[in-house]
């Protein structure tokens, strides 16, 4: 079931992958498709602004990544053991909380 795709305790904030389940391309974002959501080019699916599938081709939503929020902002994405791609608030930059991992600066 796919009741609630925001962050668990933050209703404010959407975490997916921006790939299509169709095919793997990059759907358009900036309220496109039919839906006020994302629109993929190369096939037609629409999702609206959850990521939720409303008009194929593409079987499946959005892909909701594993995610850990910490208590400072930092959002990683992964299997939550270790490092995954983390994406830091400017205040923990150069703090080294995962060193092999990406990192963005939000």
């Amino acid at each position: 079931m796919d009741e609630n795709r925001a962050v668990p305790g933050h209703p404010e904030l959407l975490v997916m992958i921006g790939v299509c389940t169709h095919l793997g391309c990059v759907p358009l974002g900036d309220r496109a498709g039919d839906f006020g959501g994302w629109f993929c080019p190369c096939h037609g699916s629409h999702y609206d602004t959850a990521g939720r599938i409303r008009k194929g081709p593409a079987p499946e939503n959005l892909y909701v990544p594993k995610l850990n929020l910490a208590d400072e902002g930092i959002l990683t994405l992964g299997r939550g053991v270790g490092c995954g791609l983390a994406f830091l608030p400017r205040a923990a930059q150069g703090k080294g909380q995962c060193s092999h991992a990406e990192a963005i600066m939000a």
